[in-house]
């Protein structure tokens, strides 16, 4: 036993609890200082980046609101300036709707007063299509008179077509077939002028395009005649 513990070496250490204790406490102080540099200088860098783009930020937002102003402010001047110019449109149509009338009855009782040199005719002088109360039914005035001024009674029958498309297909419509006695004949029978109406209604699918009227006299010596209209030159809205 005593030989066996003379072989093992035993090796004592020195216990200074202070000495340790100082030693943590340098480490902490030390992982302290360069923790708080660390985050010091590095927090203040990425602080004023920051900060700098905070303020170019706002400043393009600030730039974006002026132009948002600007184009609300000519938005508005447009607005303003459109309804000047629609009203100032309507105004002008209207006073060309007036001229032509007075045009259209000046020359009217022009032909109607004319020298009876020239060769008797049933003339038109004037057409229009009114919308009706129901989707794609229309009224018409047909105003015809005569040239001449021998006070003769003018007598015979007319007709109208309308052309347009149904669908895909090109289609010529009588209007006569279109009202609601199909069966009646338009006839005219006047001494100086006459004004002609009735109303008709087309199929739901035809878009209408033009308008053929034919004049065919019972009168001898007076020839028949046809007379063709864009659709738009003849059909009013209101």
């Amino acid at each position: 036993m005593l030989k066996n513990l003379r072989k093992k070496r035993i090796s004592v250490h020195s216990h200074h609890p202070i000495k340790r204790l100082s030693r943590y406490t340098v480490y902490l102080l030390i992982s302290f200082v360069i923790a708080y540099s660390t985050f010091y200088y590095g927090g203040g860098y990425f602080y004023e980046h920051n900060k700098v783009l905070q303020g170019a930020l706002e400043r393009e937002q600030a730039y974006n609101e002026d132009l948002a102003r600007k184009l609300a402010e000519k938005e508005r001047v447009n607005k303003i300036m459109n309804v000047e110019l629609s009203q100032l449109r309507g105004y002008l149509v209207k006073r060309d709707i007036k001229i032509n009338s007075i045009n259209d009855e000046r020359l009217f009782y022009k032909n109607l007063l004319a020298p009876e040199s020239r060769k008797p005719k049933v003339s038109i002088q004037k057409i229009e299509f009114l919308p009706g109360n129901d989707s794609n039914t229309f009224s018409y005035e047909l105003v015809l008179f005569q040239n001449t001024r021998g006070q003769k009674v003018a007598s015979g029958r007319y007709d109208m077509s309308i052309r347009g498309k149904q669908g895909d297909k090109d289609k010529s419509l009588k209007v006569s077939n279109l009202m609601k006695n199909s069966k009646s004949t338009l006839n005219y029978r006047f001494r100086y002028f006459e004004s002609l109406v009735g109303s008709f209604s087309l199929p739901q699918d035809f878009v209408p395009s033009s308008l053929q009227i034919d004049i065919i006299p019972r009168n001898v010596g007076m020839e028949s005649y046809k007379m063709v209209y864009t659709w738009s030159n003849v059909h009013t809205d209101t």
